[in-house]
């Protein structure tokens, strides 16, 4: 008779080990859960960012497009030239200009803005006061958040708009506040929404060029010129605008495109993104070291639940199967929980901000791919300790 005997063919389904694997985290809820939002931590920051970058992104773009044809003129005089000031015909001159479609302008002048005439002069708040134009807005595309702007009678009254800053700053959030300029108490009539085209606005109190004239002797002469150019001739009319409204010093005349400045703060965004992505893949290795903890303290816990079903019949490969099952799902509903409060923290970042919720498609698939895989190498020595464990060791200390 042969002494060497088979080893019993195992009747266990590979859909078994899956419902026991399955079944297996069930059993130790907190311990689950735990792990579980390891993961989900991870998960979520990746949806979170690349959501909101996108979104702001789309946002970003949008804006450079609308303010691609804004150009911001000012005036650099050289070494000893006196000129600090366009010649008085500079805006007319521009307005001349065939593709130019609208010009606004402002005049720096050389008072201060205070809530009150008791604050030291020193304590300025770094708010400068200007000189605009009625047609200021139109070039820009700025707006009026409360109040109105500086036309008709308004331009020749003691009355000012405060740039979002400089409201802020001010401490103002009404209408018909008394702010001290100069020597003369302004009343607020008007308060902008930011201005992206020209951010200088934003920290501005600006007052008519009749009033300017009235209380602070200004006579004439911008220190800044807004162009709207029809799309497509921004560069033709960047070119001839130094000659047109400085024929006697055109080299003096800078102009920037508005646009540039968001194009700079696209790129900054960018980098902050991919640094906080990089942090959440950080989270996602710290719950795969999570799971993988928690599925080793597992197979010691379990080792004679593991002997009996070796005994019984299941080989090393069922076992080893079942507990990369039950590491990949601990990852995977981690990743499925991560996903869902990444998007809603987009979703509510989005409608805070104003935005269109821009999502890419590999936000959604990225996260739970990445957890799947995290749960898989997380498991695998905790599977290969539990698939080589001796069945008659265990039960002999039982």
């Amino acid at each position: 008779m042969d002494s060497h005997r088979t080893a019993p063919t195992s009747r266990l389904r590979f859909r078994d080990v899956i419902s026991l694997g399955l079944q297996g985290n069930r059993r130790r809820g907190g311990r689950t859960a735990l792990s579980v939002l390891g993961v989900a931590l991870g998960a979520a920051a990746v949806v979170a960012v690349l959501g909101v970058s996108a979104s702001s992104e789309t946002a970003l773009l949008n804006e450079i497009s609308q303010l691609s044809s804004v150009l911001d003129v000012s005036i650099t005089p050289g070494p000893g030239a006196g000129q600090i000031s366009f010649p008085a015909q500079a805006l007319v001159m521009a307005q001349r200009i065939g593709p130019v479609v609208a010009v606004g302008g402002t005049a720096d002048l050389n008072v201060n803005a205070y809530r009150t005439n008791l604050i030291p002069s020193a304590d300025s708040n770094a708010l400068a006061v200007v000189a605009a134009d009625s047609s200021l807005l139109i070039p820009l595309g700025g707006k009026v958040l409360v109040g109105q702007f500086l036309d008709g009678a308004h331009a020749r009254l003691p009355d000012a708009v405060l740039g979002s800053l400089a409201a802020q700053r001010l401490g103002i959030n009404e209408l018909g506040v008394r702010i001290w300029i100069g020597n003369t108490w302004f009343f607020v009539v008007g308060i902008l929404s930011p201005v992206a085209a020209a951010p200088q606005i934003d920290d501005s109190v600006l007052v008519g060029l009749g009033s300017a004239a009235t209380y602070f002797d200004y006579h004439s002469g911008y220190t800044s010129l807004f162009v709207r150019a029809s799309p497509g001739q921004v560069d033709a009319v960047a070119t001839v605008l130094p000659p047109t409204v400085d024929p006697a010093a055109p080299s003096d005349v800078q102009v920037v495109e508005a646009s540039s400045l968001l194009t700079v703060g696209t790129v900054a965004q960018s980098t902050l993104g991919t640094l906080v992505l990089l942090l959440g893949a950080i989270s996602f290795g710290v719950g795969g070291l999570g799971v993988a903890n928690t599925m080793i303290v597992s197979v010691f816990e379990r080792r004679v639940e593991i002997a009996v079903r070796r005994t019984l019949g299941a080989r090393r490969k069922h076992v080893s199967f079942q507990f990369l099952i039950e590491a990949a799902e601990l990852s995977v509903a981690g990743g499925v929980l991560g996903t869902l409060v990444g998007l809603g923290v987009t979703l509510s970042f989005c409608v805070v901000e104003g935005w269109a919720v821009s999502f890419p498609w590999y936000a959604l698939a990225a996260p739970i791919a990445g957890s799947l895989v995290v749960g898989v190498v997380a498991g695998a020595y905790p599977s290969f300790r539990a698939s080589s464990i001796a069945p008659s060791e265990v039960l002999r200390t039982v």
